[in-house]
Formats: C-alpha cells, sequence, structure tokens
C-alpha cells in the first residue's frame, strides 16, 4: 500500500466528467466544454482512483473514504446516474485501512473491484477483490497473498468468466517488490498465480487479456525502465520489452489497438521539452516488421551503445519514409537485429539496416520510437536506442521546439519546410539582428545552435525570425521563445 495513503487527507473526491486525452502530440483543435462537475464525500477526507460508464448511461466510480465506513479508510463504490447524480454508495472493508485502485464492469451487470486491505489480511496488506451485483451489494470478497505486503492495481474479467489480478509483492519481506499476477475463477478461487521477479522494486499498474487467452502487463522497473511483458494462458512469460532513456520512465496503463498492437501510457524524464512529460508508446502487433518514422534517404549516421539519445529527425506527413542505420562498433561486436518477423541474424562487425513507415496523414507533433537490437555480449545483451521523431504539415515552414529550453546535448533549434535557397534573418524583440544565415538546398529542415554571428550564445527571450526566398521576397515571418 502506498505510503503517501497512511496519511491524514483532507480533500473531497472530485469527479469531473469530461474526457480527456493526454497525448504527447500536439492536436490543434477547440478544446471541449465542460458539460457538468460533481463532488462526491463527507466531512473527512474521500477521493477516488477509477470510473467507467455503465450500461444505463451513468457512471460507477471506485476509491476510499475516510468520511464514511468502519474503519480508516475503507473502499467507496458510487453510482450516479448520466448527470452525475448520485443513485447510491456503498462502502466495504473493516476497521484498519482498505482502498481500491480499479473497478470495471462484469458481464452479468454487476462489478469487481480490487485493491489491497489491512482489515482482513494475514499480514502486512492484502490484495482485497470484492464482486458485487448491479446494486453494489457484496456477493463475495477474496484476499491473497502472503505475510508481508502485497497489493492489486488493475483487476479484468477474463474470457472464461474468472478474473485476472495484477499489483505487487513482498514475498521475502525486504523493502523491494516483485510483479504479482493472479488467475481466478468466477468466484475468486485462485487459478494460478506468478511472481515475475527483476531487480529493485516492480509493481505492475495495467493488465489485459490477449486474443490467444494470454495476457499483457506493463510494469516499471525500480523507477527508471519502463517492462512491456506478454505471456501465455497460463502466465508464463513469452517475451519481454524494456522501453525508456537515460533518465526515468514509468508506465501505469497498456490497452490494445485495432491493428493488432498496443498502447502503452505513462511519464517520461528522458524525453521531451520539460521537468517529465506524458510518455506513450505505440507497440507493433507481434509478427510486424519495426518501423519508424522518417524521410526518405535524408538521414545516415553511426550508432554506438553508449549512445542514449539522438537528436529529432524531422519527417512531412506525406509519402513513404526510409530510414537507414549503419551500425558498427570497435572493438567488433556481433550484431543481432531484432526482427519479429524470421529472427535473421547479422553476425558481421557491421550492418546496415532499413526500416520503412507510412507517414500520410499524421497530425503534427512529437513522436517517439525505439531500436531495440541485441547483441551475444552477456554484459550488455540488450541495446535500446530512443528515437524522437517529428512530425510537420508538408510545405509549412515551422519552427521547433518552440518555446526552447536548451539543455546539455540538446541545443538545436530546428527550421523546416524551408524554400530551395534564401535566407534566415534572427531579430531581437527590438528589432537588432542577431544572426543572418544564408540557405541551399536545405531539404527538410535547417539547424541553428543558438549563437550569434559572433559565435557568443544568445541569451533567453522573445526572438523573431524572417525567412527569405533567394529573391529577398519574405516568405515567412514569426516568433520563438528561447528559455535557459
Amino acid at each position: 500500500m502506498r505510503e503517501a495513503r497512511m496519511k491524514k487527507r483532507n480533500k473531497q473526491a472530485f469527479i469531473s466528467v469530461t474526457i480527456i486525452l493526454l497525448w504527447s502530440v500536439n492536436i490543434f483543435a477547440q478544446a471541449p466544454d465542460t458539460l457538468w462537475t460533481r463532488t462526491y464525500g463527507g466531512a473527512e477526507s474521500d477521493a477516488s482512483y477509477s470510473v467507467q460508464q455503465t450500461t444505463d448511461d451513468g457512471y460507477i466510480i471506485a476509491g476510499w473514504t475516510n468520511s464514511f465506513g468502519a474503519g480508516n479508510s475503507d473502499v467507496y463504490l458510487i453510482k450516479t446516474d448520466e448527470n452525475g447524480d448520485t443513485i447510491w454508495t456503498k462502502t466495504y472493508g473493516g476497521t484498519e485501512y482498505d482502498e481500491v485502485n480499479e473497478v470495471q464492469k462484469t458481464s452479468d451487470g454487476g462489478y469487481i473491484i480490487a485493491g489491497g486491505t489491512y482489515s482482513f489480511s494475514a499480514g502486512n496488506c492484502d490484495v482485497y477483490l470484492i464482486k458485487t451485483d448491479a446494486d453494489g451489494d457484496t456477493v463475495w470478497t477474496k484476499t491473497y497473498g502472503g505475510i508481508h505486503g502485497d497489493y492489486a492495481y488493475s483487476v479484468r474479467q477474463t474470457s472464461d468468466g474468472g478474473y485476472i489480478i495484477i499489483g505487487g509483492t513482498h514475498p521475502t519481506g525486504l523493502e523491494m517488490g516483485d510483479v504479482y499476477l493472479i488467475k481466478t475463477d468466477m468466484n475468486g478461487d485462485t487459478i494460478w498465480t506468478k511472481i515475475y521477479e527483476h531487480d529493485g522494486y516492480d509493481y505492475a499498474y495495467s493488465v489485459q487479456q490477449t486474443s490467444d487467452n494470454g495476457y499483457i502487463f506493463v510494469c516499471n522497473l525500480n523507477y527508471v525502465d519502463i517492462n512491456l511483458t506478454r505471456t501465455d494462458e497460463n502466465g508464463d512469460t513469452i517475451w519481454t520489452k524494456i522501453y525508456g532513456g537515460a533518465d526515468r520512465d514509468f508506465a501505469y496503463s497498456v490497452q490494445h489497438t485495432t491493428d493488432g498492437g498496443y498502447i502503452v501510457a505513462g511519464y517520461t524524464f528522458s524525453f521531451g521539452v520539460g521537468n517529465n512529460d506524458v510518455y506513450l508508446i505505440k507497440v507493433l502487433p507481434e509478427g510486424a516488421t519495426p518501423q519508424v518514422w522518417v524521410k526518405p534517404s535524408l538521414f545516415s549516421f553511426i550508432l554506438h551503445p553508449e549512445e542514449s539519445k539522438i537528436e529529432p529527425l524531422v519527417i512531412g506527413n506525406s509519402g513513404n519514409g526510409i530510414l537507414t542505420w549503419n551500425i558498427n562498433e570497435n572493438p567488433p561486436v556481433d550484431w543481432l537485429m531484432e526482427d519479429t518477423t524470421n529472427g535473421s541474424v547479422y553476425p558481421e562487425d557491421s550492418v546496415s539496416i532499413s526500416l520503412t513507415f507510412d507517414a500520410t496523414g499524421l497530425s503534427q507533433g512529437l513522436y517517439f520510437d525505439t531500436l531495440v537490437m541485441s547483441t551475444n555480449d552477456t554484459n550488455n545483451p540488450t541495446i535500446n536506442v530512443p528515437i524522437e521523431l517529428r512530425v510537420i504539415v508538408s510545405d509549412v515552414i515551422f519552427v521547433f521546439p518552440n518555446p526552447f529550453v536548451p539543455k546539455k546535448g540538446h541545443t538545436i533549434l530546428t527550421f523546416a519546410n524551408l524554400p530551395n535557397e534564401g535566407t534566415i534573418k534572427i531579430y531581437t524583440i527590438a528589432g537588432n539582428l542577431v544572426w543572418n544565415h544564408s540557405f541551399a538546398h536545405p531539404e527538410i529542415f535547417y539547424s541553428w545552435d543558438l549563437r550569434n554571428d559572433d559565435d557568443k550564445d544568445i541569451a533567453s527571450g522573445i526572438y523573431i525570425y524572417l525567412v527569405e526566398d533567394k529573391s529577398g521576397d519574405a516568405v515567412k515571418k514569426g516568433k520563438f521563445a528561447i528559455v535557459r
């Protein structure tokens, strides 16, 4: 159970039924208007962690309450109509701390709730599973775990009518935790359990059943990297994938996509422009050829295992793209490129890999992908190369990032879709010329290192850019900000 939850709470639950999509791509659209907002709770602290729309167009909300119930905190279930007005509320639990992380509708019209309990545990905390009918009345409750602490973050009803539960466990009583996967029948009785051990603290927050009755779940490896694991119907591992960069990266949700792949959502300290940013990872369908977003024949570079980041690549949003990696290493390394279609091995000192992607119709913004390679070096068996990909609207001059926050290893401002020949001029807001540069055949983009004509770093502030074609006619002007 999270330590922060043990402290006294001082806020009521606030549910605003507005659909919000967190995406790492900038989409220029009008924000939706709020239809209504509601608050629920009593004189003490109350909060919610999960909400779903019900078949009658109302909502089911699950969380915890200090205002009602029998103990320090109890599971709190609220049923509303389509306007958010309360139809009924229920509490579940005992005299200690009992909390919930997720509620899901079940095929019989009732609900399944998963979280943790101190009231009914065999030790520190146990996984807490509650089955209710459509009115929130308890059908049965189950606890799972040992004496050292176990907790559930996600539950799904499976195709056989049972349930799959995922969370964390401390089987040895040490501070480090492991992923805990539990399969039950329709009555909550255990069919099997699996513990997935990694180095450090590893809890899983989201699980889904796959089309072949296996499972896909996402966890965080010791607060550093994202681990996506695919299992068979018995919970035995088929494959795992690791995502992330040089800093900390986290994931809290995995979902199926219509193309047969997966989408993973979380946040990242490794990529983006801020302290931490929304991190969205699109995973290809199993058996598909790896792809990245690129523009034809523009990029060729050397990758080394110690490289943790490559400057953002730029593509237009029309046509197919192809990107080639020339990969070599000194001393020589036998390379194996991970290819899910045929398992091809490239045991040479240097290999060339080309991947393609159709960028037609993609929204303008920043996308992320990861090139995954493995070697026969047992000390460094897997190399993950994060790639930032900037999609721009074809034939529209674009300056990015804007605003720009220079940081170590990343001090390049990019002008995209320039004319074939011309001049870029940068002025201060007072009209003083800072930088004047002529270009020819820039193809997709031209980069500037934020140094003026005297080769000195420019200061923070608002700047004006003017792009002229070779005849001296103004093609585009605008503003950008530098924040150091």
